[in-house]
């Protein structure tokens, strides 16, 4: 029941975890920019580009398994 929950909502979860994930690196980096710009804007680069690869490697993942489970078929 739970596999097919996230089978069938899977790729909508990802995006709202992502969208989350941004918006939490912004308003973290702008928050740090209070104290210190450079700092601030460190924290703002490092969190969306940490959010954009780890979604990037959710989705390889991913697809390396509809390649095997497809490739398993045949």
């Amino acid at each position: 029941m739970l596999k097919k929950f996230v089978i069938q909502f899977g790729e909508v979860i990802i995006n709202a975890l992502v969208i989350v994930g941004l918006l939490i690196s912004v308003v973290a980096g702008f928050s740090a920019m209070a104290y210190s710009f450079i700092g601030g804007l460190i924290t703002l680069v490092a969190g969306v580009a940490g959010v954009v690869l780890f979604a990037l490697v959710i989705y390889l993942l991913i697809d390396i398994r509809d390649s095997l489970k497809n490739l398993d078929h045949k």
